[in-house]
């Protein structure tokens, strides 16, 4: 009897596990081999300001790194820092993009499942060039909209809290999307949900407040960042809606057909989810300044739903009058898409880090101050910002000044040069030498770029700029 059983059990197991991996067709793994591929390509082909700060903010969380910008969200740090107990910051960085690439196949995957669409249509239309240029680039696109999905995966289900909370930790603008828990249609649960997502992030404020005594200090310094250190206005470019989609956008165009909206069954929690998700990030996108079309980076999930939807039934296309292939088509777009974004990837390489790694050098064992303060810290000399109105006040604390001019910094002719190259210059008093520390200030306390050069006070030009948010 025993051993029945026991065969009944492997041969059910068994079937589970060939429905699963019948999931993944040939298409799909080599959209996820290429993109990864491409990813790590990236990631080794320099340096980037923000991926360099979250793994720099991981090393300082669990190796006593020297730099901590506050900022930040902590989850992309975490990812990357925790994994530095054990192996070198360059494998952890490199562990971290291909966690993200395989977090965002399983969450296209729980999308699929829970939905009913099916992984060879959406995953692949999913992962257009900007999904992939833009993925781990900065550390926490490809990240964050992953948890998103998971949340959207299950959003029936008050574990889907757990999502909300962990994208909120990747990108402190996914709060946005905390409204659309009421397509729970259900107050108690869409309360139990919202509960379940404060749990992660209340242990960032614990950490918080352990280590600074606020348990506040990053969400005030992000939103100050935003309402005070980004208070230009950058104008709306509709190009980047279009983009941010291609080569996929088109398809939707053939929502404008009645034949194809009467084919497809639309559940309505779904449709008013997606639809929210939508709304609420377009609206964060035309709030934000700058506008980078990265902010944008969210629409891919979107298009690729309604798409996927659209052609995994070729029942929907009954109504022409030739054959019509929703395969070809699938594979045709996946082809221009992989194609493009290799383009895309290849073309446009990262910084190189020769030169920071150089300016660092230049410092000797002195602290630094600079307008690229994150990449001189990541070379291993601890940086701070500079602005050009208190650059000679520095540089009599015994600080060196690295000026790099592709940033539009005058720096001051009557200033000692240490080191002249076409690419920076370093300038310093040879006679003092301010000792290294740990670059691990809040932001008000050191975007003197901001503070200084608008001629206040930090206490009345914060003021100032609230009192214009709220008026």
């Amino acid at each position: 009897m025993e051993i029945e059983r026991a065969r009944e059990w492997f041969h059910k197991n068994l079937e589970k596990v060939k429905h699963k991996s019948s999931e993944f067709s040939i298409e799909v793994k080599l959209v996820y081999l290429v993109s990864t591929c491409l990813m790590i390509f990236q990631q080794l082909s320099g340096w980037n300001w923000d991926f360099n700060v979250y793994s720099m903010n991981g090393e300082y969380i669990f190796t006593e790194g020297i730099f901590m910008e506050w900022l930040r969200p902590p989850l992309a740090a975490f990812l990357m820092g925790l994994p530095q107990l054990v192996v070198s910051r360059s494998v952890a960085e490199l562990l971290f993009v291909l966690f993200t690439s395989t977090l965002f196949l399983y969450s296209s995957l729980k999308v699929c499942r829970h939905h009913d669409l099916e992984l060879f249509y959406f995953y692949p239309l999913l992962m257009t060039p900007i999904t992939v240029f833009y993925g781990t680039m900065n550390g926490t696109e490809m990240l964050s909209l992953s948890f998103g999905m998971l949340f959207f995966s299950e959003i029936n289900r008050k574990r889907s809290g757990i999502w909300l909370g962990l994208s909120f930790l990747v990108r402190y603008p996914y709060a946005v999307i905390i409204p659309l828990v009421l397509a729970q249609k259900n107050l108690w649960k869409s309360i139990k949900t919202l509960l379940l997502s404060a749990v992660p992030v209340l242990v960032w404020m614990v950490y918080n407040f352990v280590e600074t005594g606020y348990a506040l200090k990053s969400f005030a310094n992000y939103l100050g960042l935003q309402l005070i250190g980004r208070s230009m206005h950058d104008p709306l470019n509709p190009v980047n809606l279009l983009l941010v989609g291609l080569p996929v956008t088109p398809l939707l165009l053939l929502y404008f057909k009645q034949e194809f909206r009467n084919e497809i069954d639309f559940q309505s929690t779904e449709v008013l989810f997606v639809l929210g998700f939508v709304g609420v990030n377009l609206v964060l996108y035309m709030a934000s300044n700058p506008k980078p079309i990265r902010y944008l980076y969210p629409m891919a999930f979107p298009i690729a739903y309604f798409s996927a939807r659209l052609l995994q039934d070729e029942d929907n296309f009954e109504f022409l009058d030739r054959e019509f292939s929703c395969r070809r088509v699938l594979r045709i777009v996946s082809v221009i898409s992989l194609v493009s974004a290799v383009a895309l990837t290849v073309s446009n390489p990262l910084a190189p880090p020769e030169n920071f790694k150089q300016a660092a050098d230049s410092a000797g064992d002195c602290m630094v101050k600079s307008q690229i303060w994150p990449h001189i810290s990541y070379s291993g000399t601890p940086a701070l910002p500079i602005a050009q109105t208190n650059a000679s006040k520095a540089m009599q604390q015994g600080y060196r000044i690295v000026d790099y001019r592709d940033l539009e910094y005058g720096g001051d002719a009557d200033l000692p040069v240490v080191e002249n190259t076409s690419i920076y210059t370093t300038y310093g008093n040879e006679s003092l030498c301010k000792d290294r520390r740990h670059s691990n200030k809040s932001w008000i306390q050191t975007d003197v770029n901001v503070l200084e050069q608008a001629n206040h006070t930090p206490r009345t030009y914060l003021v100032d700029e609230i009192q214009k948010v709220i008026n």
